[in-house]
């Protein structure tokens, strides 16, 4: 059996949202798994809260700042 692991990374401009569909099969299961949030090169000014919602459901994954916290290492399977 051989490994379909990929590295990715995902940029999503402030104020914006991005969409990821993960495709389930019975044959074939994949996994996201989110290991780093982290700001931009120049980001601006005041808190980024990044959430995830799943099903209608929204869950904050962090809350960054520039010049506090610009990274934060997360633990997210999906």
């Amino acid at each position: 059996m051989g490994s379909d692991m990929r590295f990715w990374s995902l940029i999503v401009p402030g104020g914006g949202e991005e969409h990821l569909e993960i495709e389930q099969t019975p044959i074939k299961v994949q996994y996201v798994h989110i290991t780093n949030a982290a700001l931009g090169m120049n980001p601006s000014e005041g808190p980024c809260t990044l959430s995830l919602i799943q099903n209608g459901v929204a869950l904050v994954l962090c809350h960054l700042s520039k010049g506090n916290a610009m990274q934060y290492p997360l633990e997210v399977m999906l």
